[in-house]
């Protein structure tokens, strides 16, 4: 494991030595998800989070929905309050560069001390703007996320004092320039079913839902992305003239046996895909023309499903189902693949339509067996068409825990290589 940028303690400084009842004490830095520091891509932003144990608690999710899009970081630590963040700053700046920090303290500062202290409010504010004046010295983009609600029952007090704190937050980052990741606001009219009994903390759907929250502050400060990632199965390949021409038109669970099938039909067809993952139905219909070209193709292999049925929020990433919508409903789904299919059929080529492959239980973005309501809509407009069906679904399910991956719609060596042989087939079967 690559050691972490900056200096890491899991003891706390003099003057911030305990630790709340409500929160428990520190684990060690191997035991604690958030903590662990992926080696950066060069290409990709680096952001750096600061925040207190609730942070570890979403810190997982935020780096699964920025994967490909930032190297995300943590301070090595659970950061409590202004007074920790006043003497721990710099180390956990570190000597690198950061392009976006997001920041909170409040939580430590609300809840008492054994002694019955809270951080006064005139100290959290002189505090926090010193924190503030530090973290724009380092020129990053900054995101401050406001204090989440302090449930009744707590034994350190404190409840309902975070808006107070939340209030000077706000205004210092107002004078400061300093967008709100509003965590608060959104919590609290959900607070009841997704945040602990008589604890801060929360249940894990909640962290999921606050790790939809953040990422999606940070999307808009990220730069594009820069396009689809090359993949090895968009590779152009040079026509045999006298072997049949095969089209794979799938996502990215074809991507994964497009290479298989290319090579278990060698010296029987040429097998092409789109130089794309191509993704649900919209896209089908927005790019179909470009994918089929002007020459002749003979089989059409496609698919169109599992992007149409998971969630994603207004600005097309993926979220948890509360906080996002489907891309496509299924009366969307059937008229987009109604009119893919018309516009297919005038090709002339022999179609054949593979139904979508299993969703696991977890799989963030999507609904577990989801897909069994989209294969019978898909199965309906084959029927009525005359399609032959490739159904991968029926060859996946009663293999599935063996061959795809944990709540992840991929799947492993030998299980793209088991499809691979059902999709070979059912394309073979169709040349003859």
């Amino acid at each position: 494991m690559r050691s972490f940028p900056f200096a890491i303690i899991t003891t706390i400084a003099v003057g911030c030595a305990w630790l709340p009842a409500s929160l428990a004490a520190a684990p060690s830095v191997d035991s604690v998800p958030a903590y662990v520091a992926a080696p950066d891509r060069p290409a990709l932003v680096r952001v750096l989070f600061l925040g207190d144990s609730i942070s570890l608690g979403y810190m997982p999710g935020v780096r699964a929905r920025l994967e490909g899009r930032a190297n995300v970081h943590q301070a090595g630590e659970d950061c409590r309050g202004t007074t920790l963040g006043l003497q721990r700053l710099d180390a956990w700046l570190g000597s690198g560069r950061w392009d976006l920090i997001h920041f909170n303290f409040g939580l430590h500062d609300v809840l008492r001390s054994p002694d019955g202290m809270q951080t006064s409010l005139t100290r959290y504010e002189n505090n926090l703007r010193e924190i503030v004046r530090r973290l724009k010295l380092t020129g990053a983009k900054l995101i401050f996320a406001t204090t989440t609600p302090i449930p009744e029952g707590i034994v350190e007090g404190g409840s309902g004092d975070e808006v107070s704190y939340n209030e000077v937050a706000r205004r210092v980052m107002k004078e400061n320039g300093i967008p709100l990741d509003d965590l608060w606001e959104y919590i609290k009219p959900r607070q009841t079913r997704i945040q602990l009994r008589h604890d801060v903390h929360f249940e894990p759907y909640g962290y999921e839902l606050l790790a939809d929250m953040v990422a999606g502050s940070i999307y808009p400060f990220l730069p594009p992305p820069p396009g689809n990632q090359w993949d090895p199965s968009w590779a152009e390949v040079p026509d045999v003239p006298r072997f049949p021409r095969v089209l794979l038109i799938g996502d990215s669970i074809s991507e994964g046996y497009t290479l298989l099938v290319r090579a278990r039909l060698k010296g029987r067809a040429n097998v092409h895909r789109p130089p794309q993952n191509c993704g649900s139905t919209l896209r089908g219909l927005e790019r179909l023309d470009a994918w089929l070209g002007t020459g002749h193709w003979d089989v059409i292999h496609f698919n169109f499903g599992l992007h149409d049925m998971k969630y994603t929020n207004e600005g097309g990433y993926r979220v948890t189902l509360e906080n996002g919508k489907q891309v496509s409903t299924l009366p969307q789904y059937e008229k987009n693949l109604r009119e893919i299919v018309r516009r297919l059929q005038g090709t002339g080529a022999k179609l054949i339509f593979a139904t979508t492959t299993p969703v696991p239980a977890g799989c963030f973005g999507f609904t577990e067996n989801d897909e069994v309501r989209y294969n019978e809509v898909a199965a309906r407009v084959m029927k009525e068409n005359a399609i032959a069906v490739d159904d991968l679904w029926s060859f996946v399910k009663p293999r599935q825990a063996s061959i795809q991956n944990l709540r992840d719609v991929h799947y492993s060596e030998s299980g793209y290589e088991q499809i691979a042989d059902i999709v070979a087939t059912s394309i073979a079967d169709n040349l003859r």
